[in-house]
């Protein structure tokens, strides 16, 4: 290029390449809505730098203003998200040539206020985001204001050959600026040389049949700064011939057509089926979409429309039709890059937002039905899929087809027609640009359409992968205009069959939210969450923010300093260098907030893998160990009052002082039998007017909702926000990583025996990082504060083991031991409880009672899930202990995670606490499974007794019964009656004695046996203690 003279001089002659790549390293992660552009000025000129106009390292460069093309450093990428940028709807301007992001700094001289400078903000590259290089973005290529966030009221502005700052006048045209030439003085350009660059992207395809190429483009309305639309103006071309379809001779208007409630007829024949329509058109909430909520204008400035009752039952078979643009929601798109239904690179979907349908071709409809709205994903591969390089413009051919179709404006909707092809061309040819121009088919231009792209438009989670960051001359051409072109993705064939398709016997899962245990997962996801990445890597995350309360705690044998900090202060304490007399950190934090982590991950350089662990509150007990790290993850419990117990105790303090009522036994237990009646009644049926609408409430909904993400109403998408308010909720022993069956959960905490001395047992994930710095990283859910205060409270004594130790594993072990400690009240708790169940089942037992003994064991049970994995982890970190370290190795890297002699010998202790409890327990849940076996043997030996018994009666009353039958015979003559009853007994006395003596013979030997046997005994007892006595 030619070298325009700059209006500054170079202050240096050669820059310190070491200085140079460490301060200015460029974002390979970001997300760019623009890439190596233009800036331009309103008169036509473009910002540029000189690379030796600032310092050694390319910072303070001044911003210039030259002619576009006379000089370098004229390239420049748009960052909307990445590693030096968080907030919505700002940018990044980045020099392509140094890699530094344009800056504005009030502190510098007037004249020399806007410069370029370090990414982040600090002059070694090590900034993360500063509010001087973030700039106002609508979305849009301009025009458009730069205004910088950290100055409010002020604007950059174009100043002779200088770019300066100025008080925001949205009427100077010096303040107005526009990317790569779409600019605020309207360019115009050559319609055939667009035509030519749109169709060179686009493979050849021989066959006879007629030319046609029909460009469409996305559209929707934003405003800009102040109360102006910005417009990009450009010029799009159609090729056709005789044999297309003609255009209606009236444009048709639509009006908005709602997706209907009730069986109404639809277009397809039937009733339209609401519930099959859901089902068949779910919408993909974890897809990456390049356009959200756009328009689709076809060459004529029609817009795609859809009418959701022209299909089937379902919402199937829906035909695109063409109408003038009128911004209804039957006229929105999404276009997805990359989901559920489309793994395929350089390719796109184009869905309806209203129905979920995606636009099909099927060659096998007659002529004018073969493009309708279907299910997306059903079809085969490649007839949903459209080729998409990330422009604003694109022609319809699906990937299917190989380029041999292409998807056209018809008469009133969308048709299908075959692709341009050329006539009598040499074999070698392969410009179809260059054919058509040998063909004497005539290429219309279209009038130009005025093109308004929403912010909103853009999916700013888009993969950077998704749009082409490298393309072709051809669309190179295209994109400085604002235009491009969808291509096929696969070289053209003369013909291209059909695979046969065959209906899906099962159909798979695809909904993971009542099976995974972590919010998003889908199966083959990417393991790790990148803490480099705004959202790590999943939308999801984005979205999990909580307020934290962060300890940061710097200590040494000598000196102690704690200091509070929260989710917006915690990034600048990082940026402070650690006193250097301080040999020992530790950084505690209560409430696992996605902002939070993100900051200590980027800072200590933390493992994805241990980030992704950290992120799932279900994860086992282990130790995992990494090159700069060692993670420990672990469950605490501790005892707590439930909140009835609070509102007994303020109901019995309130009014009386503890006096009695005056109320009789007898009306307290009524009201407490209509109490209890009323909450069962409550529990079955719920509250008057209960229900939580997850997706729409912005406030915290209760535990057992969350818990497990469970959805009330039916709707199509599901917010991932508040799917993750409960990540720091309050869990009891039950609720803790239960099973997704609420009405199991509900039942056992309500039943449990805690519950009746109003306590519970809480539980939630504890994670704990020892880095090679000496540094310790904890995250607790809830309960830092009960860990953190006796902690505390043993550093600042300057005696203690732990104080002058200044080790990090020993605070590891410190954070370790109590935990543990707060675990110990469960088994004093648990056996008092089956010490009261033991009483009541020595002294009365009931089949009642082994529920309660049941629901023990089950939560018995879990601690002990609990606890013991603690003593592998415990003995895992005791088999890393090192040798041969002193003080000044606790701070040096190169060691790496030091396990101390120290920390190997109080692990100890706390391994003999792990045991404690967990043989208490085990005591207790032995007691447990006995009582049962106790309860159902006494049970049993009580109807053993009552059968011998009621056997003893019937044997005696059997003779009677059979001699009253005899002489209750009604018979003539019968003289035995005359006489008397002493005649009866006379029988019946013998008749019953040798009936007994029969029947019990076996009863009476054993009777007398054992009668002889206890004589004996005790007569051997007597003498033993007589011969006793005399010695």
């Amino acid at each position: 290029m030619s070298a325009a003279k700059p209006v500054f001089p170079r202050t240096v002659t050669n820059l310190d390449q070491a200085a140079t790549e460490e301060a200015q390293q460029r974002d390979g992660t970001a997300t760019r809505a623009f890439s190596n552009i233009q800036i331009t000025t309103s008169d036509g000129r473009c910002l540029f730098v000189d690379k030796l106009s600032g310092d050694f390292r390319e910072n303070l460069t001044p911003v210039q203003i030259a002619a576009c093309g006379s000089t370098d450093g004229q390239g420049w990428d748009i960052i909307t998200a990445g590693e030096h940028i968080n907030t919505a709807n700002s940018m990044l301007l980045v020099n392509t040539l140094t890699q530094a992001c344009l800056n504005f700094d009030s502190r510098r001289a007037a004249g020399n206020q806007v410069i370029l400078f370090s990414c982040g903000g600090r002059a070694d590259g090590g900034g993360t985001a500063t509010t001087s290089q973030a700039f106002s973005f609508n979305g849009t290529a301009g025009p458009i204001s730069f205004k910088p966030e950290n100055a409010a009221g002020s604007c950059l502005t174009s100043l002779g050959d200088v770019v300066d700052v100025a008080d925001c006048d949205f009427s100077d045209p010096n303040q107005v600026f526009a990317f790569g030439g779409a600019a605020a003085a309207t360019a115009t350009s050559d319609a055939s040389a667009q035509t030519s660059s749109v169709l060179s992207a686009i493979p050849s395809v021989r066959s006879s049949a007629t030319t046609f190429t029909a460009l469409f483009m996305f559209a929707t309305t934003t405003s800009t700064a102040g109360s102006e639309e910005a417009t990009i103006t450009a010029t799009a071309s159609t090729s056709t011939s005789a044999s297309v379809p003609p255009q209606s001779a009236s444009l048709s208007t639509a009006a908005a057509i709602a997706i209907p409630t009730t069986a109404v007829s639809v277009g397809r024949g039937g009733n339209f089926d609401l519930t099959a329509a859901l089902e068949a058109n779910l919408r993909d909430a974890n897809a990456t979409k390049a356009f959200t909520n756009v328009e689709i204008r076809a060459p004529n400035g029609q817009c795609l429309f859809v009418d959701p009752t022209a299909g089937d039952f379902r919402e199937n078979l829906i035909p695109v039709s063409l109408v003038d643009c009128s911004g209804t929601p039957n006229e929105k798109w999404d276009v997805i890059t990359a989901g559920q239904h489309n793994d395929a690179e350089n390719a796109a979907l184009i869905v309806s937002s209203l129905t979920n349908g995606c636009i099909s071709f099927d060659g096998r409809r007659s002529a004018n039905d073969t493009v309708n709205l279907f299910s997306c994903g059903g079809r085969a591969d490649g007839y949903q899929l459209m080729p998409f390089t990330g422009a604003l413009s694109f022609a319809f051919s699906p990937t299917g087809e190989n380029g041999a179709v292409c998807i056209l404006p018809g008469d009133g909707r969308l048709i299908s027609g075959t692709s341009y092809s050329t006539h009598a061309k040499p074999s070698g040819s392969q410009n179809p640009a260059s054919d058509l121009s040998d063909t004497s088919v005539p290429v219309p231009a279209y009038n130009r359409h005025s093109i308004t792209v929403s912010t909103t438009a853009v999916d700013r989670g888009a993969k950077p992968s998704d749009m082409a960051e490298a393309p072709s001359s051809a669309s190179q051409t295209a994109r400085q205009s604002g235009w491009n072109t969808m291509s096929p993705t696969s070289p053209g064939v003369p013909e291209m069959r059909r695979r046969a398709t065959r209906t899906v016997t099962f159909r798979n899962v695809d909904d993971f939210a009542g099976y995974a245990g972590r919010p998003g997962w889908q199966p083959g996801s990417e393991p790790g969450i990148d803490t480099t990445k705004p959202d790590g890597g999943r939308e999801t995350l984005a979205h999990m923010k909580a307020p934290s309360d962060i300890t940061v705690v710097d200590f040494s044998q000598s000196d102690m300093s704690t200091t509070r900090l929260d989710n917006s202060s915690l990034a600048g304490f990082l940026a402070i260098p650690q006193a250097a007399n301080m040999k020992c950190r530790w950084i505690n934090v209560n409430g696992l907030s996605w902002d939070v982590i993100q900051i200590l991950g980027n800072h200590k350089k933390l493992h994805r893998l241990a980030i992704e662990d950290l992120m799932n509150t279900r994860n086992r007990t282990k130790a995992d160990w990494y090159p700069t790290h060692t993670y420990l993850v672990l469950v605490l419990l501790k005892l707590v009052h439930t909140d009835g117990a609070q509102k007994q105790e303020e109901g019995d303090n309130d009014g009386n002082d503890g006096e009695d009522d005056g109320k009789s036994w007898i009306s307290k237990g009524s009201s407490r039998w209509r109490r209890k009646v009323s909450e069962t009644l409550k529990t079955l049926f719920g509250e008057p007017g209960e229900g939580y609408d997850v997706a729409d409430s912005p406030v915290a909904v209760p535990a057992k909702v969350l818990e497990n993400g469970q959805q009330l109403r039916l709707q199509r998408s599901t917010s991932t926000a508040t799917k993750l308010l409960h990540i720091n909720e309050f869990r009891t022993l039950q609720r803790y990583r239960a099973s997704p069956n609420d009405a199991r959960t509900e039942f056992m905490e309500s039943h449990s025996v805690l519950s009746s001395q109003k306590l519970a047992v809480a539980a939630e994930q504890v994670s704990v990082f020892i880095t090679d710095d000496n540094t310790v990283i904890s995250f607790f859910e809830l309960s830092a504060e009960d860990v953190e205060e006796p902690i505390l409270n043993r550093l600042v004594v300057p005696d203690t083991t732990l104080r002058r130790s200044c080790d990090a594993s020993m605070l590891a072990q410190a954070i370790l031991d109590a935990i543990i400690d707060l675990a110990i009240p469960l088994t004093v708790c648990y056996g008092d409880v089956i010490a009261d169940l033991e009483l009541d089942v020595l002294t009365r037992p009931s089949v009642s009672h082994t529920k309660s003994l049941y629901i023990t064991i089950t939560e018995v049970n879990k601690v002990l899930s609990f606890i013991n994995p603690i003593m592998n982890l415990i003995n895992t970190l005791r088999d890393h202990k090192t040798e041969g370290v002193g003080p000044d190795d606790m701070q040096d890297p190169r060691k790496g995670v030091i396990i101390s002699p120290t920390t190997y010998v109080y692990l100890a202790d706390v391994l003999d606490h792990c045991v404690l409890i967990t043989e208490a327990l085990e005591q207790v849940k032995g007691q447990a499974e006995n009582m049962i076996s106790l309860i159902f043997n006494t049970i049993s030996a009580y109807q053993n007794e009552s059968m011998k018994q009621l056997t003893i009666v019937t044997i005696i009353f059997l003779p009677l019964t059979f001699l009253t039958g005899y002489f209750g015979q009604n018979f003539d003559g019968f003289s035995d009656l005359k006489r008397g009853i002493p005649f009866f007994w006379e029988i019946a006395g013998p008749v019953i004695f040798f009936t007994i003596i029969i029947m019990m013979r076996q009863m009476i030997m054993e009777s007398l046996a054992t009668l002889v046997q206890r004589h004996h005994i005790g007569n051997l007892r007597k003498h033993h203690r007589k011969h006793k006595h005399r010695t």
